[in-house]
């Protein structure tokens, strides 16, 4: 899904950063109602290093949740180089992905705190490594291999934009928002 690449590229506030691409991860995924990857979760986990300011967390977290819901959003018109089969397909997988779609946060001060990127990813290499590999294919995949890092660094800049933002609706596709997706494997 170039979208939701363009979008966490976007929120990342780098365009080189390798991060997801859906389209490798449902390749071979069946959504098909009565199959067992339709109810399949897929999401990242994030890494919370700060706790000075609960507030300030938890607005963050739904930015980056409706920004990320937003970039794989069905679009509403069709794409007139692509067949109407292949325009609904993506609708349906789009649809499909939103539902499925989860933040799951690892929130433990006592552990967490100020912990670096290379210590939270070799500590999430060996917590994935435990992970039977059967259950790290298709839409799970990303939740595996990937991790969002948040510090006080990340938390201060999304309240500058926020700042400058002031009352505007978020531009969850423009704003130069940073969000520091680690790739583990």
């Amino acid at each position: 899904m170039e979208d939701l690449l363009s979008a966490l590229t976007l929120l990342a506030g780098t365009s080189s950063i390798d991060i997801l691409d859906m389209e490798d991860y449902l390749s071979g995924v069946n959504l098909e109602a009565g199959t067992s990857n339709i109810d399949q979760k897929w999401g990242l986990f994030i890494y919370r290093t700060t706790y000075d300011d609960q507030a300030l967390w938890e607005r963050y977290l739904a930015y980056v949740k409706a920004a990320i819901m937003r970039a794989i959003e069905p679009q509403p018109e069709p794409n007139p180089q692509i067949s109407w089969d292949l325009y609904f397909d993506k609708i349906f997988r789009r649809t499909i992905l939103r539902s499925r779609f989860e933040l799951l946060t690892k929130d433990d001060e006592e552990n967490l705190k100020s912990k670096s990127i290379l210590e939270l990813r070799e500590e999430f290499r060996r917590w994935a490594a435990t992970i039977p590999s059967e259950e790290k294919t298709g839409m799970n995949k990303p939740k595996y291999n990937h991790f969002l890092y948040v510090n006080k660094e990340i938390l201060n800049w999304f309240q500058k934009v926020e700042t400058a933002r002031g009352d505007r609706e978020p531009d969850y596709l423009h704003e130069d928002m940073i969000a520091v997706i680690v790739k583990v494997d």
